[in-house]
Order: C-alpha cells, then structure tokens, then sequence
C-alpha cells in the first residue's frame, strides 16, 4: 500500500518480537512487515519485506534463533536471514525450497526453536525436519536438514505443531 502506517495485509498469521525489541509480523498475503514507532510518534509506521513473488507473501512462522537468525516459513520454502542485514538489503537472505531439493515439503508450516537452540520445523503433508543450530553465519549457506516421516514412526505426514517439555523430550501433534 502507499500507506507507510498501515500494514500490508490484514490475514495475520504470526509475530515476532525479536532480541532488539521490534515487532515483525508475517501476514498470509502481504510478506512480511516491520512495525517501527517513530520517535515523538503515537503510531506505527511499516517497512515491507518479502512481498516481490506471490508464493514469498504467504508468511506461515516464523522464529529467532540462539545466534539472532531469523527462520521464516513460507509457501515458498524456508528463508533465514539477519534481521539488520535484510534492513539495509531486503535481497540480504539465504533460501531453502522444495524444488531445489533441499525440503521434503513446499509449505513450511511450523517452526520451532529447542531449549538447545536446535530449529525443528513442519512441512504441509512432508513430516517434519530438524536442523541443528549452525555455530557461524556462514554455516547458513549450506545447512543440512534431517527429515522425519512415516518410515521413522510418525502415524502420517501431517505434523501440525511441536513443543518440548521441560526433560527435553520434543511432542509432535499430528
């Protein structure tokens, strides 16, 4: 919209309030969008990221991990970046889809960040996957996914949601 104080779509489906104390909101049709208060301002102005490509707007989850990645599900793959970095470039991400072999699912449904800093993230009828959280920025580019289906004992592909109890021991709905 041309409307810096408004936000882009109004089908929210998740917020982030990252380590800085912003709030990031993922909308099922807008991208993602940055509300920022100006200074002397009692409104919030927008910034809009991830709104270019259709399949790219449609923002599921999104997470903060232990080394202040961001990690975003999408109906486009998986996109993880900085949080200053996309700021100064909205292209500054890194990319993991379904068509490039990387995912086992297009949709990323779910995502999910252990007490360990390890992301487990859902996959529309694809399982689950577990990453284990990277040690340095550029472990990012080529990150490893270990996927989770049927054949390892989920009763289906449908995982809907996860949670960790206090043990450590990780739940999954499906």
């Amino acid at each position: 919209p041309s409307n810096p104080y408004s936000i882009r779509d109004n089908n929210i489906f998740c917020i982030l309030k990252d380590s800085k104390e912003r709030m990031w909101i993922g909308t099922f049709g807008g991208g993602l969008n940055l509300a920022r208060k100006e200074e002397g301002e009692d409104k919030y102005k927008f910034s809009y990221f991830f709104h270019q490509s259709y399949s790219q707007r449609f923002i599921r989850s999104i997470c903060e991990d232990n080394n202040g990645m961001v990690w975003m599900g999408t109906s486009e793959g998986l996109y993880i970046f900085q949080l200053d970095s996309l700021i100064a470039n909205p292209n500054n991400y890194f990319h993991y889809n379904y068509e490039g072999g990387d995912l086992q699912g297009g949709e990323i449904k779910y995502l999910f960040n252990d007490s360990k800093g390890n992301i487990w993230f859902t996959a529309s009828g694809a399982g689950f996957s577990f990453c284990p959280l990277p040690e340095e920025y550029d472990s990012y580019r080529s990150l490893s996914f270990k996927h989770y289906g049927t054949k390892d004992g989920l009763c289906n592909y449908v995982v809907q949601a996860i949670a960790e109890d206090r043990k450590g021991n990780i739940w999954l709905s499906t």
